[in-house]
């Protein structure tokens, strides 16, 4: 998939969100995530994108 598809369908997915993270914001999250010593699993972040 390219960069600009992932973009694309990242938008798309936060605008289904009740919180409507933008692009940057989610990111940010995710590199935040990556940079963690320990494996956070999804089902402990994904709330936090998608309520």
């Amino acid at each position: 998939m390219s960069p600009a598809k992932i973009r694309s369908e990242v938008i798309k997915l936060s605008k289904l969100s009740v919180k409507q993270p933008d692009y940057y914001f989610i990111q940010g999250y995710f590199l935040g995530l990556g940079l963690l010593p320990d494996i956070i699993m999804p089902s402990q972040w994904q709330p936090d994108l998608v309520r």
